[in-house]
């Protein structure tokens, strides 16, 4: 499914902050919502994890995944907001991308996982350095609950962060995290992006509010 195009340009009111804003089409909902249900588990675990756990604990797929989703709250509403603004932010590129689903490295179900909230990379050639790979990050907050927290201010200070060296602690954090729990492959994948080198990378750094 293609997450950008379920949503539609929406026409920000005069004295706006300059900022893209998108409304859900109405006939996409339920669309989306069926697609976002397929790909949470792939968020949190991986299929062949799904399948040793189902082996040694006689468990069910069900069960095992919900022991690794959030309770519904705060920390809940921020990790989907940011699952949903990764594969948004992934279909708006032409290229194919390798999306960080860094959830699947969080220590505790009940927090929010650290540093940069969405990681997108692209590599031109997986095994070759070229100036035109790049890395999008994102930083993503909801408002599910009522209260005085406000997400758009929330957003641009982590949007200043990012700015401001999170985005590398963010990608370092990556590659130890690959090294602990994937293949060699992806972890010269990710390496490529902490260790630039003579050949640079392009960064764009966004900040994404949501209600």
């Amino acid at each position: 499914m293609n997450v950008s195009g379920a949503f539609q340009p929406h026409m920000m009111p005069p004295g706006s902050l300059p900022v893209r804003c998108h409304v859900l089409r109405p006939d996409q909902a339920t669309i989306l919502e069926d697609y976002l249900v397929q790909q949470l588990p792939h968020c949190y675990t991986t299929i062949q994890q799904i399948r040793d756990r189902i082996e040694e604990t006689g468990l069910s797929a069900a069960e095992i995944v919900a022991n690794k989703l959030p309770d519904p709250g705060a920390v809940m509403s921020g990790d989907f907001g940011e699952i949903l603004a990764l594969y948004f932010l992934s279909t708006e590129r032409p290229e194919v991308t390798t999306l960080i689903r860094k959830w699947r490295y969080k220590q505790d179900r009940k927090k929010s996982a650290p540093l940069s909230d969405i990681v997108i990379l692209h590599r031109q050639n997986a095994t070759t350095i070229s100036e035109n790979d790049y890395v999008i990050c994102a930083e993503s907050k909801q408002k599910a609950t009522p209260g005085t927290f406000d997400p758009i201010s929330k957003a641009l200070e982590g949007y200043t962060e990012d700015n401001m060296g999170r985005l590398a602690r963010t990608l370092a954090w990556l590659r130890e995290k690959a090294i602990d729990q994937e293949s060699r492959p992806a972890i010269d994948y990710i390496t490529r992006f902490t260790q630039a080198g003579e050949v640079p990378y392009k960064k764009r750094v966004l900040s994404l509010p949501s209600g």
